[in-house]
């Protein structure tokens, strides 16, 4: 153009400035951005947290007389997630070793336990098992997965496997629920359920619907899977925590049966380094 900055600004795009609702989400990410002067070479941080897709950005140069000139989609970033090739936790629940734990909650009688080789299912679960002589107590348990969690990472997920019987009534008379907490410290987690971040409702569609108690078996695939429930990784988060909860809904009628829990694996994702193409 033939001037000589000696300012630059960026120009971004809605996806990481806009301060319109009607366009969408009121975001500002431009705090996140930084140019040299007087090259204009721009700098992100490396902890912006930018929304996943493509956002294309502009320049605008501006001289000592105060001209201004505008340099339109100068570049684009392209923000993506990259899960790591080893997994943060695996557990086929032959042993619940020393990161799970079964939990009975608000004064529960324990309806939990694992095995190694569930009668039915020939294979390691952790069962949430109701009795036959049923009745009005609380039947509240969860199992707690404990993960400790380094600055790189910024997001993790969770997949497990799950099926119930003995027939459809147990599901309309029990509530399945997933839930997270983030501590910034060693201290263990309130064991409070309203506490928690909920991952999964009662009602989410991920659940299994229906009994499958005459087909579970060794093969995996006649369990149902449970795929890919993620969290975002607070800044300061030292442990991650997954509780997988059951309970008996106050206001329905007791029901005996049974829900199983298979092979649980949580993946991480973290920072990389960014590549220039």
């Amino acid at each position: 153009t033939g001037m000589n900055p000696t300012k630059w600004e960026v120009i971004f795009p809605a996806s990481l400035v806009n301060s319109d609702t009607e366009i969408g989400e009121v975001i500002d990410f431009s705090s996140s951005f930084s140019v040299e002067e007087p090259s204009g070479k721009v700098s992100i941080a490396a902890d912006a947290r930018l929304p996943l897709g493509t956002h294309t950005l502009g320049l605008k140069a501006t001289n000592a007389t105060g001209d201004e000139f505008k340099f339109e989609d100068v570049f684009s970033i392209h923000v993506e997630e990259r899960w790591d090739s080893n997994p943060l936790y695996e557990n086929d629940l032959s042993a619940l070793g020393n990161q799970i734990e079964l939990l009975s909650l608000n004064g529960s009688q324990n309806i939990m336990g694992s095995t190694g080789n569930h009668t039915k299912a020939k294979s390691p679960v952790v069962r949430f098992q109701i009795p036959k002589n049923n009745n009005t107590n609380t039947k509240d348990g969860a199992i707690k997965i404990n993960v400790p969690v380094s600055s790189s990472i910024k997001k993790v997920r969770l997949s497990f496997y799950e099926a119930f019987g003995y027939n459809n009534f147990f599901i309309i008379r029990h509530a399945r629920e997933l839930s997270s907490y983030q501590a910034g410290d060693a201290s263990e987690p309130p064991l409070t359920p309203s506490s928690w971040e909920m991952i999964m409702e009662a009602d989410d569609s991920s659940w299994s619907d229906t009994n499958r108690w005459q087909s579970i078996g060794p093969d995996i695939s006649t369990f149902n899977k449970v795929s890919d429930k993620s969290v975002v990784i607070q800044e300061g988060t030292q442990q991650l925590y997954f509780f997988i909860r059951l309970y008996r809904m106050s206001d329905k009628d007791p029901i005996q049966g049974q829900w199983l829990i298979r092979n649980i694996l949580i993946e991480s994702s973290s920072v990389f380094t960014a590549e220039e193409q």
